[in-house]
C-alpha cells in the first residue's frame, strides 16, 4: 500500500530518496588502481526496493543531465516545468 497523507487519505503520495554515499567502505578487488571507481560487476550490490522487495544491480548506464537553459527553449518543455498553482492537483 502505497504512504498516506492524514490530511488527504484518498490521495496517493509516494517518495523518492537520492543518497550520495561520502564515506564508505570497499572490497578493494572492486576498486579500481586508483582507488576512484568501483565495478559495480565485481561489488555486486543489493538495493532494497520496497518491503520485502529486494533487486541485485547487475548493469548500469550513463545519462547525461540536461542543459536547463537549453531545455526550456522547447516550448512544450517549459510548459511542463512551471511550477504547480493552487488549482492544480
Amino acid at each position: 500500500m502505497p504512504p498516506r497523507n492524514p490530511a488527504t487519505p484518498d490521495k496517493k503520495t509516494g517518495v523518492t530518496a537520492f543518497i550520495e554515499g561520502v564515506n564508505f567502505w570497499v572490497r578493494e578487488d572492486a576498486i579500481d588502481e586508483q582507488g576512484v571507481l568501483v565495478d559495480p560487476a565485481v561489488l555486486k550490490p543489493i538495493s532494497r526496493l520496497g518491503g520485502i522487495a529486494y533487486g541485485r544491480t547487475t548493469q548500469a548506464f550513463e545519462l547525461p543531465r540536461p542543459d536547463y537553459d537549453e531545455a526550456m527553449q522547447d516550448a512544450e518543455v517549459a510548459k511542463l516545468a512551471r511550477p504547480k498553482g493552487d488549482a492544480q492537483s
